[in-house]
C-alpha cells in the first residue's frame, strides 16, 4: 500500500513538474515579464501570499462561503430527495429545473442577480445557483441507482418511511452524494471567486483579483491561482478521506 502511494505521489509531483516546466518554456518563448512571469517570480509571489495574515483570512472565507452554500444544498437536496422517493413522478418537475440552472450562462445570471439583489448577497446566490443543481442531480441518481431488491427490502420494514429514506438509501447514496460535493467544491470555489471579483467583495480573493485589473501585478494572479489550487486539492482530499471511512464503518 505504502509502495502504492509512493508510486500516485511520484506520477503527481512529475506531473506537476512538467506543467511547470511547459509554462516555463512558453514563458521563455514569450520575452515578457509582465504578463508571462517567470516560475520563480510566480513561488516568490506563493511565499509572500503564505506569510501574510490577511491571504489565510481571506481564503478562510471564500472556503466557508461555499461550504455554507454546499451545506445548504446537501440539506435541500435531502428534503427534495425524500419527495423524489415517496413521489417519483416529481422529478418531472426537477429535471427541467436542472437543466435549466445548469444551462444558463453565468454571466447573465452575474449580472442580473448584482443589479437585483445587490453585491453583498449576489455571490451566495450565484454560487448556489451552480452547486445546487450539481448536489440535487446527485441525490436523485444515487437513488435511481439502488438495487430494486434493496427498495423491496426496505418497503417490507415495518418502520415510517422517513427513517426508511434516511436510515436505508442515505448510507447506500454517501459515495454518489460525496461524488457530487466533490465536484461541486472545486466548482463552487471557481464561481465564488468569480462571484467576489465581479462584486468588487472587501476582504476577498475576488478583491484581490479585482485590485490587480489595475496594478498589472500577473506574477501574484498566478500565485494566487496556486495557492487556491493547493488549498482545493488539500480539501477534496480531506473529503474522500472521510468518506471512504464513513463509508469503512
Amino acid at each position: 500500500m505504502k509502495a502504492s502511494l509512493l508510486k500516485k505521489s511520484g506520477y503527481f509531483f512529475l506531473g506537476v513538474l512538467i506543467i511547470l516546466a511547459l509554462y516555463q518554456i512558453f514563458a521563455s518563448l514569450k520575452q515578457d515579464e509582465l504578463v508571462y512571469p517567470n516560475v520563480l517570480n510566480i513561488f516568490k509571489q506563493v511565499g509572500n501570499i503564505f506569510i501574510n495574515g490577511d491571504s489565510y483570512l481571506r481564503i478562510l472565507k471564500t472556503i466557508l462561503r461555499v461550504i455554507l452554500i454546499i451545506l445548504t444544498s446537501v440539506l435541500l437536496s435531502s428534503i427534495l430527495g425524500f419527495a423524489y422517493y415517496k413521489f417519483p413522478s416529481i422529478s418531472y418537475f426537477f429535471y427541467p429545473l436542472i437543466n435549466i440552472l445548469k444551462a444558463a450562462p453565468f454571466a447573465i445570471i452575474a449580472i442580473y442577480l448584482f443589479l437585483a439583489i445587490g453585491n453583498k448577497n449576489a455571490p451566495y446566490v450565484m454560487c448556489f445557483f451552480v452547486i445546487f443543481p450539481i448536489v440535487l442531480e446527485g441525490f436523485l441518481t444515487s437513488i435511481d441507482r439502488v438495487d430494486k431488491s434493496i427498495k423491496d427490502d426496505l418497503q417490507l420494514l415495518p418502520i415510517p418511511l422517513f427513517r426508511k429514506f434516511f436510515s436505508g438509501f442515505i448510507p447506500i447514496c454517501i459515495p454518489y452524494i460525496v461524488m457530487s460535493i466533490l465536484q461541486s467544491f472545486g466548482l463552487g470555489i471557481k464561481t465564488m471567486i468569480m462571484a467576489e471579483y465581479l462584486c468588487n467583495i472587501e476582504g476577498s480573493i475576488g478583491e484581490v483579483v479585482y485590485n490587480i485589473k489595475y496594478t498589472m501585478d500577473f506574477d501574484v494572479l498566478l500565485a494566487w491561482l496556486v495557492v487556491i489550487v493547493i488549498f482545493v486539492c488539500i480539501i477534496d482530499a480531506m473529503i474522500r478521506l472521510i468518506s471512504k471511512r464513513i463509508i469503512t464503518y
